[in-house]
Parts: C-alpha cells; sequence; structure tokens
C-alpha cells in the first residue's frame, strides 16, 4: 500500500512539475538571458521544491507507519489482557477450590472481586475487535457468567448444607468451563498473535519503503541537481572559452578577431559585448595611430628635405655676403683713396677721374650684387614661411597623437574595469557554487577559470598600460622636440625676415650710393672748378660706405645665426623621423 501510494505520489509530482516548469520557462523565460545568480537560484529552487515533495511524499509514508506501529501496539496490549483475562479465569477457579475446602466468606469475596474484574477486562478486550475475536469473546463471556451462576446458585448453598454430590457435579461443570474458557483465549491469543505478527511483517515493509523512497528521492534529486549544474556549467564554458581565446589573441597583438556571437544577455553576454567592443576600438586606434605615424614620417622627412635646401641657400648667401663684405672693403679702400686724390686733385686729376669711372663701374657690381643678395633672401623668407608651415603641421598632428594615446590609455581604464567585474563575478560565483554544495563542484571550477581569465586579462592590461605609457612618453618627447623646433623656426623666419629688411634697406643705400659715385664722375670733371662740392661728395660717400660695410657685418651675423637654426631644424626632423620609427615598431605588434 505504502509502495503505491509513494509511486503514484512521485509521478504525479514529478510529471506536474516538470510539465509546470518547462512550459513556464519556455513561456516566460529565455535561459540565456537570466543571470548567472538567477540561474543558480532556479536550481536550488527546483532542487528545494523536489526536496519538499519528497519530504511530504515521506511523511505520508511515516504517517502509515506509525499507524501501523500504533496497531501493533494495540494488538500486543490486546495479548497482554487476553493473558490477565486467563489469569483471572484461574484465579477464580481457585477461589472455588477453595471455598469447597475451607468454606471461608474471604474466598467467596475475592471470587466476587476476581468476578467484577474479569467482566471489566472482558469488556475491555471486546471493544475495536474483529467478527470471529468478538464471537469467542462472547462464548467466553457466556461461559464465565455460566460459571457464576453455578458457584453461587449451587455450589455455595450446597457446601454450606454438606451436600457433597451436588457441588462436586457443579464443580465438575466449573471445571469443564474453565477449560473451554481456556481453550478459547489461547485461540484468541493465537489470532492476536497472527495479526500482530501480520501487523509487524507491514510496518517492517512500510520501513523498508521509506528507506527506498528516500534513498530514490536522494538520488533523483541528486541527478536532477547535478544535470542542471552541468547544464549551466557547459553553457558557461561555451561562452568563456570564446572570450579566452579572443582575449589570448588580442594579449598577443592579434587584432583580426572575428565578433563573438552570444546569444543571451547574461553576465558571459555582458562580457562577450565588451570584448567585441574592446577589440573594435583597439583596432581602430591602433589603425589610426599607425595611419598618424605614416603621416608624421612623411612630414619629417619632407621637413628634413627642406631644412637641407634652406641650409644651402644660407651657405649660398653666407658666400655672397662675404663677398659683398670683401667688396665693402675695398670700397672703403677706395673711399680713403678718394680721400687722398681729392687732396692731391690739382696735381692728378685725370687719375682722379679715372679712379672714379673704376668706383662707378664697382658700385654697379656691388649694386648688382646687392640685388641678388636680396632676391636669395626673398627666397630664403619663402623657404622659412613652408618650413615653419610644415612644423605647424607636424605639431598638429602629434597633438592629435598624443590625444589618441589618451584615448587608448581610456580604454585601458575600461578594459582593466571589466576584467575586475570578471573577477568580483568569479568571486560571487564561487560564493555560490560553495552555497550549493556538491551540485556546485563543477561550478565552482568553472567560477575559477573565471578568475583565472580575470587575472590574465589584467596581466595583459598592465602590459598594454607599459606599452601605452612607453607611446605617450615617446609621443611627448616628439611633441617638445617638435615644439622647440617650432620656436627655433619662428626665430628663423623673423630673422630672415629682418635680414629681408636689411637687404631692401642696402639696396636703397647702394642704389643711393651708385647714384652718388654717378654724381662724383660728373663732379671729378669739375674738380678744378669746385673742390668744395668734391670735399662734400666725399664725406657723404664715407658715410655711405661706413654705413654699407656696418650692414653687412650685420646681414653676415644674421646668416650665421640663421645657418645655425637652420641645423637644429635639421636635427629636430632627424629626431621627430626616429621618434615615429620607433611609434611605427611598437605598433607593428598589433594586427589589424
Amino acid at each position: 500500500m505504502g509502495s503505491k501510494f509513494f509511486t503514484r505520489a512521485v509521478g504525479r509530482d514529478s510529471a506536474a512539475s516538470h510539465s509546470d516548469q518547462s512550459g513556464s520557462i519556455t513561456r516566460h523565460l529565455n535561459w540565456r538571458n537570466i543571470t548567472i545568480s538567477r540561474k543558480l537560484l532556479v536550481q536550488s529552487f527546483i532542487t528545494i521544491f523536489l526536496y519538499l515533495a519528497a519530504s511530504v511524499v515521506i511523511g505520508f509514508l511515516l504517517v502509515d507507519l506509525i499507524k501501523d506501529i500504533h496497531k501493533i501496539k494495540l494488538q500486543e496490549e490486546q495479548a497482554v489482557q487476553i493473558t490477565e483475562v486467563g489469569s483471572l479465569i484461574r484465579s477464580k477457579d481457585i477461589r472455588i477450590a477453595d471455598y469447597i475446602t475451607f468454606l471461608r466468606s474471604e474466598d467467596q469475596q475475592e471470587y466476587r472481586q476476581l468476578r467484577n474484574q474479569l467482566n471489566e477486562q472482558i469488556q475491555t478486550i471486546s471493544t475495536g475487535t474483529d467478527k470471529e475475536a468478538a464471537a469467542i469473546i462472547k462464548q467466553i463471556d457466556k461461559n464465565n457468567q455460566q460459571i457464576d451462576t453455578l458457584f453461587i446458585d449451587t455450589v455455595v448453598p450446597s457446601v454450606v448444607r454438606g451436600d457433597m454430590a451436588i457441588y462436586t457435579e457443579a464443580r465438575l461443570q466449573i471445571s469443564s468451563l474453565r477449560n473451554k474458557n481456556v481453550e478459547l483465549l489461547e485461540r484468541l491469543k493465537a489470532e492476536v498473535q497472527e495479526t500482530s505478527n501480520q501487523m509487524i511483517l507491514l510496518a517492517e515493509q512500510h520501513i523498508r519503503t521509506v528507506i527506498i523512497t528516500m534513498a530514490a528521492v536522494v538520488f533523483i534529486v541528486s541527478m536532477i541537481s547535478a544535470g542542471m549544474a552541468v547544464m549551466i556549467a557547459r553553457s558557461l564554458k561555451q561562452g568563456l572559452n570564446q572570450v579566452v581565446q579572443v582575449s589570448n589573441r588580442i594579449a598577443e597583438g592579434d587584432l583580426t578577431n572575428q565578433e563573438i556571437h552570444y546569444q543571451g544577455k547574461d553576465e558571459i553576454g555582458q562580457l562577450t559585448n565588451a570584448v567585441n567592443k574592446m577589440n573594435q576600438k583597439m583596432k581602430e586606434m591602433v589603425s589610426h595611430i599607425q595611419h598618424t605615424s605614416l603621416q608624421v614620417s612623411a612630414q619629417s622627412s619632407f621637413l628634413h628635405q627642406h631644412s637641407h635646401d634652406v641650409q644651402q641657400s644660407s651657405e649660398q648667401i653666407a658666400a655672397t655676403m662675404e663677398q659683398l663684405s670683401a667688396s665693402s672693403q675695398e670700397q672703403t679702400g677706395f673711399s680713403q683713396n678718394i680721400n687722398a686724390i681729392v687732396g692731391d686733385f690739382h696735381q692728378d686729376i685725370d687719375r682722379a677721374d679715372g679712379k672714379g669711372r673704376e668706383l662707378a663701374a664697382s658700385s654697379r657690381q656691388v649694386l648688382l650684387a646687392t640685388k641678388a643678395g636680396s632676391q636669395s633672401m626673398k627666397e630664403t623668407t619663402s623657404q622659412m614661411a613652408g618650413v615653419y608651415s610644415i612644423f605647424e603641421g607636424a605639431v598638429h598632428k602629434m597633438t592629435n597623437l598624443d590625444k589618441s594615446s589618451r584615448d587608448i590609455s581610456h580604454l585601458v581604464e575600461v578594459i582593466k574595469g571589466i576584467a575586475s567585474q570578471t573577477n568580483l563575478l568569479a568571486l560571487n560565483a564561487s560564493i555560490e557554487a560553495a552555497r550549493a554544495g556538491t551540485a556546485g563542484k563543477g561550478f565552482a571550477v568553472v567560477a575559477e577559470e573565471v578568475r583565472k581569465l580575470a587575472n590574465q586579462v589584467d596581466s595583459s592590461i598592465a602590459e598594454i598600460t607599459r606599452m601605452i605609457s612607453t607611446i605617450q612618453t615617446d609621443a611627448s618627447d616628439v611633441s617638445v622636440s617638435l615644439t622647440e623646433g617650432f620656436q627655433q623656426v619662428l626665430a628663423g623666419k623673423q630673422k630672415s625676415q629682418q635680414t629681408e629688411a636689411s637687404f631692401n634697406h642696402i639696396q636703397e643705400e647702394m642704389e643711393a650710393m651708385a647714384s652718388a659715385i654717378q654724381s662724383i664722375s660728373k663732379t671729378i670733371r669739375q674738380l678744378s672748378i669746385n673742390s668744395k662740392d668734391i670735399n662734400d661728395s666725399m664725406e657723404k660717400i664715407a658715410g655711405v660706405t661706413n654705413q654699407f660695410s656696418i650692414g653687412f657685418e650685420q646681414a653676415s651675423a644674421a646668416i650665421h645665426d640663421q645657418k645655425q637654426e637652420i641645423n637644429g631644424v635639421s636635427d629636430s626632423a632627424a629626431t621627430l623621423a626616429d621618434y615615429s620609427q620607433q611609434l611605427d615598431q611598437a605598433v607593428a605588434r598589433f594586427t589589424v
């Protein structure tokens, strides 16, 4: 009875719970959209529900077992009562024999007490018995009533009268009735014992059923919990394996990863989306850095070439200025000679006229050289403007490069936060697995793998942070070098503009000097007429020559400074090219 009830109850509860849970999850939930903690809660709730259902079934079985034990106890009490009835019947018979032998009233009183006790005991054992036992008890009660009647109505009066034949006959009838009651009691006792044995066997069967049921419940619930744990661990392992593979490839510098497809919104889905975004962002930033590095390399090469051209032009200008300086010194000598000639112009007017013609020719050459120098300075100024524009573009690009590297640093911080959350997730999962007990051991292994993955991501982030720090340091050094070069180019540009202005002034002075020399040439022809005008003109020539010499010295110094600045620009361009090459090497380890 208990096993059938257990089979029906468990089958009914298992089928109902399985169909209800499957239908509810299918209709209302997408398993992969549930968070890991909720999955563990679902597993725990199902396990608890199954244990509760099994506990209810086992409770019913235990109730039946308690009822059987109670029935066994009643049967044992009934057997004891039957034994007491037999004892009372024998005690009554002994009192009858004692009364016949000793004729004592005490025996008669004790007999009445035993009679009352026996009647009560018979009424007690007749309660709750079956028909067969009730018939036996009824027959025993009937025989007992006959014994009481014979003793009271026959034996007592005959003993008092001394009628031995009558009480002897009555005594024989009483003995016969007593023996019948003893036989009936033995039958009743045997039936009670048989019923008790059956109840004991039934109780033992119920105990075995309870033990088997408990073992089956523990096994079934353990298998269901283990199956759910394996299912959860397998789903987590499939998602985490892809994330681990992609993260390892990213740590090795391979950014050519396909997007991870994970259908779900749990923690694994969030981690997958974060890794996909990280891979895409790093791919875009590395591509941008490579493109910017190529542009910086090209611009630095272009800047180096232009600085080399400007350096050659400066050398040409310096050579021209040296020639002009020599011409200026020669012109000063001519002026001194002219002054001497003016002192003796009366004696050597023809010779002064020839010197005047030579001076006019020299002034024309100086004027031509000055115009050429002015044109060269204009070209130098134009080239310096080009160098200025190139440096300005390089500084702007390095600013963009520094900004991109800072964006990478921000992304690294985001990755670091994800790794920290992953580590926290692994810790929470380990705690939940520990709470789940034996069923959560498989999930604890997966949680440990998640924690190891978070530690590997932390190591990769530290390496990436170190590389980004190196890139930022190199970019900062390049930016400082470009800024210093930019300042030098700006100063060179200003110097070139000042030199151009000086050349323009020199050209004006040379034109004035040429005009003065022409006047001198005309005046020489009239020296004999107006010597004072010649002296005045020579003083003007001396002043102009002095200014001319000073201007050439300043121009030479400016050209020398400009040459040094151009050398600095060339060195900065070479340094920029080296930094750009180092940046290319740092980014080359990433495959886009």
